[in-house]
């Protein structure tokens, strides 16, 4: 191993290390876990895992929008975030030994297995906006028309500012007023920074005037 990987990897261990330790991110990660197990108490049903088709039984994918597989040991996978926000894993395709995965959206392979190959024109929707909730309840085919007109009515995920409410969003405002750097207001409320840029130069919540 060379000596340029080995720093770059134990810069990454001690940036992980440190965001491990910032109360905004670890508030963040207990929120999401609430709503994780909210979501799965609230489907009122068991989990549903129907084999991957092209797989040969070697992985699975359920309606709450997980993904396992029996390849060697059963577990499963824990999704990656692609540059786009989406989840997506791995899968082997070819005999044990080969070691070429390819890489697949999990709402695709949700859809996909559950009602179908995605019809002519279609793509996926995601009901909630929250690109990361694949349960089969959640997504949806439509045209890339339907896509981008419940983007505009719903608010898009991909504009982060989505996750705040109105009186968050005036509490960002006066708080960068006051001299807060955006970097501190994207810790403070747990998201990216880009999303507080946009919301004190008005590229979003536009039309929100008043005091928090």
């Amino acid at each position: 191993m060379s000596e340029d990987l080995e720093k770059k990897r134990a810069r990454q261990r001690e940036y992980q290390r440190l965001k491990r330790q910032d109360p905004a991110y670890v508030e963040y990660k207990r929120l999401r876990a609430r709503e994780y197990h909210h979501r799965k108490r609230s489907e009122g049903s068991r989990e549903r895992w129907l084999p991957i088709a092209g797989t040969n039984g070697m992985y699975e994918v359920s309606d709450w929008g997980r993904v396992r597989t029996w390849r060697r040991i059963p577990c499963v996978l824990k999704p990656r975030i692609s540059h786009n926000g989406y989840q997506r894993v791995g899968l082997y395709r070819g005999p044990p030994g080969d070691k070429r995965a390819t890489q697949h959206f999990v709402h695709r392979l949700v859809l996909e297995t559950f009602t179908g190959p995605c019809p002519p024109g279609m793509e996926c929707d995601h009901r909630n906006r929250d690109k990361t909730d694949n349960r089969l309840s959640n997504i949806r085919w439509c045209t890339r028309r339907e896509n981008c007109d419940a983007k505009t009515t719903r608010g898009s995920v991909m504009d982060g500012s989505r996750h705040l409410e109105e009186h968050q969003v005036l509490e960002v405002r006066a708080r960068y007023a006051k001299g807060e750097s955006q970097a501190a207001l994207s810790r403070a409320f747990g998201v990216k920074p880009l999303t507080i840029y946009r919301i004190v130069t008005r590229r979003t919540w536009a039309d929100l005037w008043g005091t928090p």
